[in-house]
């Protein structure tokens, strides 16, 4: 196989997104753009005439020694194009990757398989993700049985409405939270996708109940789409309106029949965890992908 790692600034730039745009599963995270933000340096693993791509981030801060990492804001990277799902060509771009750097410690997207190499570790982790292509009433019948009363609650309080926030108000409320990580690329994020991706549930007094920041993969590309809950954050007084429930609820209803994917990011934290999965999700795992020699 022919297998070359091209640095960022050497890559042909169409061609990669080209490649990202037509693989089985593309993914928001893995477009030059993107990646433009979420990774100060960055190269791809490329096979042949950019019949697959592997974005890799990469720096030296252990031991000066060079090492992949995975970047915030980009949860799925791995390898992408027409043989997304082929354990030969994904075994094959990982060895060549390794060939390269000691250390490696990335996610691969859901549609890679996991193949067996010494010295490799792959560990499973949760993706939920809802497909909207159906009427909202059948999807809303997924939903757990305590969701749908907290949804039907928040609709009935009839004080709360849906929409969207300005930039500077975004920004202002993600700096006050503790959880918050890498503020500039999130803002270069929110650029990039545009502020109408930014939604808020607000209470009767015009105050926030709940908001979001949903990048979607039509940004990219048409036809199929993806909507990822990347950031999030409901108030003390949200909480007890449920203004999760409704912000989350609103996203689908406003989305339902069309060929959307839904996608929640998964959780490692089981409280958050059951609450995306309370809305009938599917659990579309990936794996982190390490490496470590010396």
């Amino acid at each position: 196989m022919n297998i070359q790692l091209i640095s960022r600034s050497k890559l042909n730039t169409e061609k990669y997104d080209a490649c990202i745009a037509s693989a089985i599963r593309p993914m928001p995270y893995a477009f030059s753009a993107h990646l433009d933000i979420v990774a100060r340096h960055w190269k791809a693993v490329v096979l042949g005439d950019y019949e697959m791509v592997m974005p890799i981030a990469y720096n030296r801060k252990l031991l000066g020694v060079p090492q992949v990492y995975h970047p915030f804001y980009a949860q799925q990277l791995g390898a992408f194009g027409r043989f997304q799902r082929d354990i030969v060509v994904v075994k094959a771009m990982l060895n060549a990757l390794s060939k390269f750097y000691v250390r490696v410690n990335m996610q691969m997207n859901a549609a890679n398989p996991i193949p067996k190499l010494n010295g490799w570790n792959f560990r499973q982790r949760t993706n939920y993700e809802l497909y909207l292509n159906q009427p909202y009433t059948a999807i809303q019948k997924a939903y757990r049985k305590g969701h749908k009363s907290n949804v039907k609650a928040s609709q009935s309080m009839n004080y709360m409405g849906s929409g969207t926030l300005s930039v500077d108000a975004f920004a202002k409320i993600m700096a006050s939270l503790p959880t918050t990580v890498g503020l500039g690329e999130l803002m270069d994020l929110v650029e990039l996708y545009g502020s109408d991706a930014i939604h808020v549930a607000r209470l009767k007094d015009g105050e926030i109940g709940a908001l979001g920041f949903f990048p979607r993969l039509r940004h990219f590309i048409k036809g199929q789409d993806r909507i990822i809950y990347l950031v999030g954050h409901t108030t003390e007084a949200g909480r007890k309106a449920f203004s999760g429930h409704y912000l989350i609820d609103s996203m689908i209803k406003a989305n339902a029949e069309t060929d959307t994917i839904f996608d929640f990011e998964g959780s490692e934290l089981p409280g958050v965890a059951s609450f995306f999965k309370g809305f009938g999700p599917e659990n579309r795992a990936y794996s982190l992908a390490h490496k470590t020699h010396f």
